[in-house]
């Protein structure tokens, strides 16, 4: 969705992630969490934790779950349960395989019965499995963002842990990407900033500036502009996540560039980031040649209130 707006002054664009209940590659499946980690398409598990050392189970110990990591994810995404008397990945007193159960807006996963099975790597005091993504004929097996699952282990003997929570995050098909389009900032000049956030949380810019006052074709020295640019990531609320700012950037008439975002000024996605992202905002703006880093900041801090009000929608993911 594209639109240029101007108020206050302030040109920009806006553009929206949302939540779509379809599963997506999202960059955090494979990183592992706490001690676990992905290799070669198996679960290599760390030590067992000390607290489970000490604990005798027989086979009518009821499985506890002690910590889950992350309380927060998204489909594909690895979770992983610490606790003890979780058994053996074998049939038991009972003869049925010890299993997780995964339930999240109606929809179960991994029980017996259940349509659809979980991912899982198990030891008796530390299991991971994978969020599910959608499944079915049309996709009605899903989680849903924004929602709480929950989450029990029953060993092979029949007992049933207690029940721990799992906040599935807004899923977003990967990569997004967005930009200002072309934006008048300042008499004939003209800034276009483009941006993009991939499956791996990796943010990539460029701002395109240019000034179209150079009538003669030997003055360009004597007009042109400077802008700056921002990129601001909000959650659900409208919380920022993480601002961006990039400037200035100086053209003379009749001059073209674009320049391409890099570090300090612009930074991957942390996990928390990624996972609670629900908006993007970003806007360009005429300062001053000799603003400087600090005073593009103090520009953007003084102006967050007119910014944020202009996060007004939300662009459905295609």
């Amino acid at each position: 969705m594209k639109s240029i707006n101007r108020r206050n002054g302030i040109s920009r664009n806006l553009s929206f992630m949302s939540r779509a209940r379809k599963a997506s590659a999202m960059w955090f499946s494979t990183a592992m969490v706490v001690s676990a980690m992905a290799v070669g398409g198996t679960v290599a598990l760390g030590a067992t934790p000390a607290f489970a050392k000490a604990v005798s189970c027989t086979s009518t110990s009821i499985p506890k779950i002690t910590s889950v990591s992350p309380t927060t994810a998204a489909p594909t995404a690895l979770v992983v349960l610490d606790g003890y008397c979780f058994g053996a990945d074998k049939k038991g007193t009972t003869h049925q395989k010890p299993y997780v159960s995964f339930s999240d807006d109606g929809t179960s996963w991994g029980a017996p019965g259940d349509p659809a099975s979980l991912n899982i790597s198990w030891n008796p005091t530390q299991i991971t499995f994978e969020v599910p993504t959608a499944s079915g004929s049309s996709d009605q097996y899903a989680t849903v963002g924004d929602t709480t699952a929950s989450v029990t282990v029953t060993d092979g003997n029949g007992y049933t842990s207690n029940l721990v929570n799992v906040t599935m995050s807004t899923d977003v098909h990967w990569p997004i990407a967005m930009g200002t389009g072309n934006v008048n900032v300042a008499g004939d000049g003209w800034m276009n900033t483009s941006m993009s956030i991939q499956g791996s949380g990796a943010l990539f810019a460029s701002t395109r500036i240019w000034d179209t006052d150079d009538p003669l074709g030997f003055l360009g020295w004597a007009t042109g502009f400077h802008g700056c640019s921002a990129i601001t990531l909000y959650d659900k609320y409208g919380n920022i996540l993480g601002q961006w700012a990039n400037g200035p950037f100086g053209v003379e008439g009749g001059q073209n560039q674009t320049i391409q975002w890099t570090p300090p000024n612009i930074s991957p996605l942390t996990q928390d980031q990624f996972l609670a992202a629900w908006s993007v905002s970003v806007y360009n703006w005429y300062c001053p040649q000799y603003s400087g880093i600090a005073a593009v900041w103090n520009w953007i801090s003084n102006n967050q209130s007119t910014l944020q009000s202009l996060a007004q929608g939300i662009a459905a993911a295609a």
